[in-house]
């Protein structure tokens, strides 16, 4: 698993020019936003669920990552037009996906925590009928000006 960077103003850029309005990108620009890549390197199957992954940071309660039905309510409320919804359904990082041997994919996680503040990722996948777990551990967030 490997975590990379995404800046507030990439943020902005990307929904922006897929039809999200300045205030409605802004809205996603002000979450902690990462591209996440996950690759099978193991020799069967495995399986994940983004809502049995876990995010922490100091003197808080684990939190779960937003869902992406939890994004689409927030972006009908604000308006958003389908095709921006649908752009930005498929930017994200998979809710659920089977990776076999060699399989990778990648797309963009969101994390509620301030820009300053560490934080630690717990993930989880299925393999072999076993649960395996790791961590990531003092993330930071890009910052306005990365």
């Amino acid at each position: 698993m490997r975590l990379t960077q995404i800046s507030p103003d990439q943020a902005r850029g990307f929904y922006q020019a897929r039809g999200f309005s300045p205030e409605a990108a802004e809205r996603y620009a002000r979450e902690c936003v990462f591209m996440t890549v996950v690759r099978n390197i193991g020799e069967r199957p495995i399986q994940h669920n983004l809502a049995n992954w876990r995010y922490v940071s100091a003197n808080q309660p684990p939190s779960a990552i937003r869902s992406k039905l939890a994004w689409e309510h927030l972006w009908k409320r604000q308006g958003v037009a389908e095709s921006a919804r649908i752009a930005f359904t498929w930017a994200q990082f998979p809710a659920t996906q089977t990776f076999a041997p060699g399989d990778w994919n990648q797309g963009m996680t969101a994390y509620s925590v301030p820009r300053d503040v560490l934080f630690d990722l717990r993930f989880v996948w299925h393999a072999g009928g076993q649960t395996h777990s790791g961590i990531l551990e003092q993330l930071r967030c890009a910052d306005e000006t990365s």
